[in-house]
């Protein structure tokens, strides 16, 4: 018998255990929902209805005996109402007797009905006895005959005991009731766990049973295929297929099929495995140089996905950065069937560099013929950025210190000829001269002292001065140290504000950005400077309406000594960042159009700022 019929029947004989369990169960159950449906629907309203009418008969009663100390149209018209009241509650209990359940049945036998009926009668002839006494000590209270008052109130008080013994009743008939649901509903819920317990059980045994009888045929049969795979595992692959009696037959011919496909994998197999040693990141290539496979790796560092790769070259991912000459050497080296090994710099699809200790292996089949090229590629942008790093910092010492000694010998002689050139334009006034050259001299010098201020501020390091100041102010500095052009229209926003932060040092950072930008306008154009007051922080963004900065450049741009123009010492925006991260505040760029956004916390801790 096939393992897939045994199972089979192991599950038919389950499903009817379950079955049958599960139809006793609905039967408890229906049994329990009944009783819940009378105890809810018939025994909880019935002792909430007696309770209001045990109320509403004390409230007439009490109101009656308020009429006879303090006789008023209030009172008796409370006690009238409470009659009314009264008379409803005992019409509710009477309709009770026939209420239905879910099913459209009535919920009280037959006994039952008759007891409720027999107690509304009492409560209404005691009803009736009532109003004859009230109304006669109404009539007393009238006359003000007091002697008639009390007998009558004497009368009262033995139909109020006579009502109160047949509430008591009343109330013992239905609590009984009520204990007798409750008894039932644990009675069935017993038998319901019970069998619930039992079904359980003959379930598990089921189960077990047949776990054991295929667990048997299967351990057989696993037997004999673990013989099989250790024969394929010692390339022992010339095994004869046998007769298919059952599904583990089909396996051990699909599994002698496999190792006979695995014997002509094995040594392209072994192949990759070589390459792979050496590194995760791998491509594979015709012999034209075609993509025709990538891993994960490789997809993730250049950021292009292996559909974008497939089918291309690798000058999908070339930088630019090595000379024609360098491929070409590369080729003939593969071409003659040798290994490649060398450093390549590549671009990523979103713009950045990668760069990767490369090794290119030739697989040669049939002879002398290349199939295929196998690349592997160890990232090593960490150590070239580190490297680059070390260089910066180095020419960065020494430019400083060389700036610093310049930048002394400079500003002396700086502010001789700017003294003399405001001099110069003093004597000038009556005379015919261009003022147009005063003003070429005066930029001249401010470009100079400017390009000194980049590199000082850049290379001091002096604890930031924290004071309480006003946005405006920040701004008025920053716009009275430049000499602003005509032909730029300044958009500046009117929010002011107060904050905490290094006044001057601030200015001269936004006085670098709106420089920044009126380089980058070349002729008519706009800067717009905005500043927003957040709960924490304080919000500072200059745009200008210049051509923009291309995509490759803006990750650059706040690195020492970058820049494109043919003018300034690339220190201007580095010394930019430098002012805000002083703060514990962030600068990013987005382009087009160009717009700086400085983002600083209200009040930095001045302690640890520098």
């Amino acid at each position: 018998m096939k393992i897939r019929t045994k199972l089979a029947l192991g599950l038919v004989i389950i499903i009817g255990i379950f079955v049958a369990g599960e139809s006793y169960s609905s039967y408890l159950s229906f049994e329990i929902n009944s009783v819940a449906e009378y105890h809810n629907s018939m025994s909880i309203p019935a002792l909430i209805m007696l309770g209001d009418i045990e109320t509403s008969f004390n409230n007439m009663n009490n109101y009656l005996l308020y009429y006879t100390i303090s006789p008023n149209d209030a009172t008796k018209d409370h006690y009238l109402q409470e009659q009314t009241i009264f008379l409803n509650h005992v019409s509710d209990y009477e309709t009770l007797a026939y209420a239905k359940n879910s099913l459209g049945n009535d919920l009280a036998d037959d006994n039952m009905k008759n007891m409720m009926n027999n107690y509304v009668d009492h409560y209404e002839k005691i009803f009736d006895d009532y109003i004859l006494t009230s109304n006669a000590i109404i009539g007393a209270v009238d006359s003000e005959n007091k002697e008639e008052s009390i007998t009558l109130i004497q009368d009262l008080r033995l139909i109020n005991e006579d009502f109160q013994n047949i509430l008591d009743k009343n109330y013992a008939m239905e609590n009984t009731g009520k204990e007798l649901e409750q008894n039932s509903i644990r009675d069935i819920s017993d038998k319901l766990t019970t069998s619930t317990l039992i079904i359980n059980i003959l379930l598990g045994l089921t189960s077990i049973s047949i776990v054991i009888i295929i667990s048997y045929d299967i351990s057989k049969q696993v037997g004999s295929l673990k013989q099989l795979t250790t024969q394929i595992s010692k390339k022992q692959y010339d095994i004869v297929p046998t007769h298919s009696k059952n599904e583990f037959d089909s396996l051990r011919n699909d599994i002698i099929e496999m190792g006979n496909t695995v014997k002509s994998s094995v040594q392209e197999l072994e192949n990759f495995r070589r390459a792979l040693d050496n590194s995760a990141s791998v491509t594979i290539t015709n012999p034209e140089g075609v993509i025709t496979f990538v891993n994960e790796q490789y997809c993730n560092i250049s950021k292009f996905s292996r559909d974008e790769l497939i089918g291309k070259t690798h000058k999908i991912v070339n930088s630019g950065y090595h000379p024609p000459s360098f491929f070409k050497s590369m080729w003939n080296t593969l071409k003659s069937g040798n290994t490649w090994s060398g450093e390549i710099k590549n671009r990523s699809k979103d713009g950045s560099f990668h760069w990767g200790k490369t090794v290119i292996t030739p697989v040669i089949y049939d002879g002398n013929a290349i199939h295929h090229f196998i690349e592997i590629r160890t990232d090593i942008t960490p150590r070239i950025k580190l490297q680059q790093k070390l260089l910066k910092q180095e020419k960065l010492v020494t430019i400083g210190e060389l700036s610093a000694r310049l930048a002394h010998d400079i500003r002396n002689p700086l502010s001789i000829i700017q003294v003399s050139l405001e001099n110069l334009k003093l004597m000038s006034k009556d005379t015919k001269i261009d003022q147009k050259h005063f003003d070429r001299v005066e930029r001249a010098i401010n470009r100079i002292s400017h390009q000194i201020e980049d590199v000082l501020g850049y290379i001091r390091n002096e604890p930031m001065q924290i004071e309480k100041t006003n946005m405006s102010e920040i701004i008025a500095d920053a716009l009275d140290s430049i000499n602003l052009p005509n032909s730029i229209y300044f958009d500046i926003s009117k929010n002011d504000f107060e904050f905490y932060c290094d006044k001057k040092r601030l200015a001269v950072a936004l006085t670098n950005l709106i420089i920044n930008g009126i380089q980058a306008i070349d002729g008519k154009g706009e800067i717009k400077i905005n500043c927003e007051d957040t709960v924490n922080e304080v919000v500072i963004s200059v745009q200008d309406s210049g051509k923009g900065i291309p995509a490759d450049l803006k990750e650059n741009i706040f690195e020492p000594l970058f820049t494109t123009k043919q003018q300034g010492t690339g220190l201007g925006l580095a010394s930019v960042a430098s002012i805000v991260q002083g703060h514990h505040g962030t600068i990013s760029v987005t382009s087009p159009p160009t717009t700086f956004t400085i983002t600083l916390p209200k009040n930095p801790s001045s302690k640890d700022s520098t």
